[in-house]
């Protein structure tokens, strides 16, 4: 009988945790210190820090405070970490600041405009609930003050309103909540709006297309008035029936 001779095992192959393809890995910074710290602001809310090897950030004085830092205090790698990312959320709660003092914006409104600045989504959320804690950036409020100056500068129908609210980024329960408080003001009527609507519409138009259209009938002129008004009354969030309504009250008076 002959014997077979197994083949001679092999090495196990050494598996590296490294790909040779792969970009170097960066080395953590070397700790460092705090070089200077300048406060500044009309109250020292802000501090202007730079450390020793010479990264330049603004912060909170609060920040500051709370870290306890001082001149030539050693600044480790997580120390530093935690620094980088308050100068962050400073410049993002500073930019979202002055937003707000040129217009009153909805949160989404906010967001997408900070977004452009390339600051992190994950910072602009939490500064944007900082604001909102702190009475800054309130939906609610911002989508009454939209309602009302659209009324008193450019009188919309409450569909239309609704409409651009949502494109603000309001949401619609919270647009649909400031329309009913908006319009339970007994000097807020949609009838009202949809009148002075009409009545500037045929105060714009040529003589004869006003008259066609306060004389009714079938004639293709009284047609076509119709359709232009009916079509200006729509896209001004005023409902067909509550055009029609207007209209006939109109007739009526000049009858």
């Amino acid at each position: 009988m002959r014997l077979v001779t197994p083949p001679p095992l092999r090495p196990p192959i050494a598996i590296s945790a490294h790909d040779p393809r792969d970009p170097p890995v960066p080395a953590p910074p070397d700790p460092t210190r705090v070089a200077t710290l300048t406060v500044s602001g009309s109250q020292g809310q802000k501090t202007r820090l730079v450390l020793e090897d010479g990264l330049e950030l603004e912060l909170d004085t609060e920040t500051v405070l709370a870290e306890g830092l001082h001149r030539g205090d050693p600044v480790d790698v997580q120390l530093r970490a935690r620094l980088v990312e308050a100068s962050t959320r400073w410049r993002i709660r500073e930019s979202a600041l002055r937003l707000l003092a040129h217009r009153a914006r909805s949160r989404r409104e906010l967001a997408t405009r900070l977004r452009r600045k390339d600051f992190p989504g994950r910072l602009i959320a939490v500064v944007l609930a900082e604001l909102e804690e702190r009475g800054w950036l309130d939906d609610a409020a911002f989508a009454r003050s939209w309602i009302q100056d659209r009324l008193r500068l450019r009188p919309r129908g409450r569909r239309a309103l609704l409409a651009e609210l949502r494109q603000k980024g309001v949401e619609a329960h919270v647009a649909d909540a400031a329309l009913d408080e908006v319009f339970q003001d007994p000097d807020v009527s949609e009838q009202d709006i949809a009148r002075e609507l009409a009545e500037g519409w045929i105060r714009k138009q040529p003589a004869a297309l006003g008259e066609a259209l306060l004389r009714g009938g079938f004639e293709p002129d009284a047609e076509k008035a119709r359709r232009r008004f009916q079509g200006y009354m729509a896209r001004r969030g005023i409902s067909g029936g509550l055009a029609r309504s207007v209209l006939d009250r109109l007739r009526e008076e000049r009858s």
